[in-house]
């Protein structure tokens, strides 16, 4: 009885062990995790960035699924390092990459999910398994939020700007102070032109033909009047005439002077001997010629 108790224990153990294997084949392939019925080849790529990037993360052909990410890991490059990945990719989809074949980073779904797409290429010459193949860098998230962080820097500033300009600006009260300087000049001005128009203007007298007529005839006249006293200046100026030789003649105008001077004396004299004589007559003396 001992023995078959023993046995009926072992074969209950092996039974929910293998159980429980199956389970979990059933759970990884479920979970699409590892592919025991796929073949597949492995390649490798090197990022700079992963930006995010992590093993099992999906790589896809044309938006198929052709493949995950085996591995990340950080790996050195000459003097720097670079981050390595190894790429599985299942059959048939591994006999469609070409030697020219690249890869990117790309992103699913709201929240930015990570996933590698595969390029195939057009060569002629298949890829090598286990070659490297050629990453190509593209503007991802990261530089969509940097482009937009100096957007919204920008957009910032510009609003400052605005405020302190707006700072400066008068108040309401002044502001409609302006606005009735404003109406009234417009009114003002919109009087002036309605009687500048008026037929009975100065500006309505300078539109008609006759008036401009003459108009024209009188400043033909001042012209020619100015241009005549314009001529007897100079003439006077350079001594023409009787006029120009008094003024331009310095002995001339002497002469003239002591001639006038010669007239004043004879009419002083002239006056004395008419008093004189009529003192005689009175029995006075005469009195003596005073002398000048």
């Amino acid at each position: 009885m001992k023995v078959a108790s023993v046995k009926t224990r072992i074969n209950l153990g092996v039974f929910v062990l293998c159980l429980a294997i199956v389970a979990a084949i059933c759970i990884v392939v479920a979970g699409d995790e590892v592919s025991f019925f796929k073949r597949t080849q492995s390649y490798r790529s090197e990022f700079a960035n992963t930006a995010g990037l992590v093993a099992g993360a999906p790589v896809r052909m044309g938006g198929v699924e052709v493949g995950r990410v085996a591995k990340i890991k950080i790996e050195p490059k000459g003097e720097g390092m670079v981050i390595g990945a190894e790429l599985r990719i299942d059959s048939p989809y591994f006999e469609l990459i070409r030697a020219d074949a690249s890869v990117t980073l790309d992103t699913q779904g709201l929240l930015g999910d990570k996933f590698v797409a595969l390029n195939a290429g057009t060569a002629t010459q298949p890829m090598p398994i286990g070659a490297l193949i050629e990453t190509k860098e593209v503007d991802g998230l990261n530089k969509v939020v940097e482009q937009s962080k100096a957007i919204m820097e920008t957009v910032n500033n510009t609003t400052k700007k605005i405020d302190a300009f707006t700072e400066n600006l008068p108040d309401s009260t002044s502001m409609k102070a302006v606005g009735t300087d404003f109406a009234a000049s417009a009114r003002a001005m919109r009087i002036l032109m309605t009687r500048m128009s008026a037929d009975d203007s100065v500006i309505s007298a300078l539109n008609d033909k006759q008036s401009k007529a003459m108009l024209k005839n009188s400043l033909a006249s001042l012209e020619s009047a100015a241009a005549h006293a314009d001529s007897i200046a100079k003439k006077i100026d350079s001594g023409q005439g009787t006029l120009g030789a008094l003024i331009n003649d310095r002995t001339l105008y002497e002469d003239i002077r002591s001639m006038l001077g010669h007239i004043d004396r004879g009419k002083i004299a002239r006056r004395v001997f008419i008093e004189a004589g009529s003192k005689e007559t009175q029995g006075t003396s005469a009195p003596a010629i005073p002398k000048r």
